[in-house]
């Protein structure tokens, strides 16, 4: 049976061909990313340095890249600087605590933003949402990015 070359042809094609199916399959029917729409809101990826005690933060989506960075740490607040790949009309973090509160970050250049949080509590995490053009960009990040200067103040 091994030795008819139809069935040793047949075992080296037929793996290239189900991978051939495979990717046309995935572009006939699959989802393209196409631009925001006005009005709509769209979910962020949030990185997995944010879940670490790193002091960044990196979330992302189809379009842009908004990385946070941890800049000053003291016993009164947490101060964070944005940097963002494209403009945006506002940004707002949630404070971390159970008030429905947040605090707009502050525009430092066209595509730079600061703002100063109090401490979170421990297992909060924070609403993010960056608003450009009447389009909404929201995450929730974890709080454990923000222990990296909290452990090495200590």
């Amino acid at each position: 049976m091994w030795r008819s070359p139809h069935i040793i042809v047949a075992l080296l094609v037929a793996p290239v061909l189900a991978v051939l199916a495979y990717f046309a399959a995935s572009k006939l029917v699959g989802d393209t990313a196409g631009p925001a729409q006005r009005g709509a809101s769209y979910p962020l990826l949030v990185g997995a340095n944010c879940r670490r005690s790193s002091g960044q933060c990196q979330l992302s989506n189809a379009q842009l890249r908004i990385d946070l960075t941890m800049t000053a740490y003291s016993d009164a607040a947490i101060t964070l600087e944005l940097y963002a790949s494209n403009t945006f009309d506002g940004v707002l973090i949630g404070d971390g605590t159970d008030k429905a509160t947040a605090s707009p970050f502050e525009r430092i250049a066209p595509l730079r933003w600061r703002v100063a949080l109090p401490h979170p509590s421990d297992a909060a995490t924070l609403p993010f949402v960056a608003v450009a053009d009447t389009t909404a960009f929201f995450a929730e990040l974890p709080t454990d990015f923000l222990q990296h200067r909290a452990s090495a103040s200590r």
